[in-house]
């Protein structure tokens, strides 16, 4: 997980590639050629909620279908202060029936196969753990983009069968 700060100075250069113009104010506006046809059409789409929007997309995920919201954190030991440290990793829903499985842009799949596709740096354990929007929320600097929230419902509801759990 980066931090909001160095998050956002990167989605600044996806927000071009996925993002209607409609949805982000002058500052954030991407070129006038994207629209939201071009974000439809996209192979590996998903991917970009995948590298720094996976909390808004699990609250997309959870305001669209009701979803419990999850998160993978690494925990490792500060020693200066003699506590555990939490760092998220990485926001998902839980499956609505089977805890195993998850939902995240990839799609429904094991909540296991998803800590093997996460990075962590250093030291520490990766542990699963039931999460919030307001905890979300609270984990970086900004909080979290409500544009980009209701352009991942957009983008869920074009391509619902890849995360509606039967």
């Amino acid at each position: 997980y980066v931090t909001k700060s160095k998050r956002n100075h990167r989605n600044m250069k996806l927000y071009p590639i996925l993002f209607s113009e409609s949805s982000y104010n002058m500052s954030r506006q991407p070129p006038k050629d994207i629209n939201d046809k071009n974000m439809m059409n996209m192979d590996n789409d998903h991917g970009i909620y995948c590298t720094g929007l996976c909390g808004e997309f699990a609250v997309a995920l959870s305001e669209t279908f009701g979803y419990q919201l999850g998160s993978i954190v690494q925990v490792t030991r500060d020693e200066d202060y003699d506590e555990d440290v939490h760092t998220l990793v990485h926001a998902f829903a839980y499956h609505p029936t089977d805890k195993s499985l998850g939902v995240d842009a990839v799609g429904i799949r094991p909540i296991d196969e998803m800590m093997e596709d996460v990075y962590v740096s250093g030291e520490g354990k990766l542990e699963v753990q039931p999460t919030s929007k307001i905890a979300l929320d609270e984990q970086g600097l900004e909080g979290l983009d409500n544009k980009a929230v209701d352009d991942a419902m957009r983008y869920i509801a074009a391509h619902i069968n890849r995360y509606k759990a039967d």
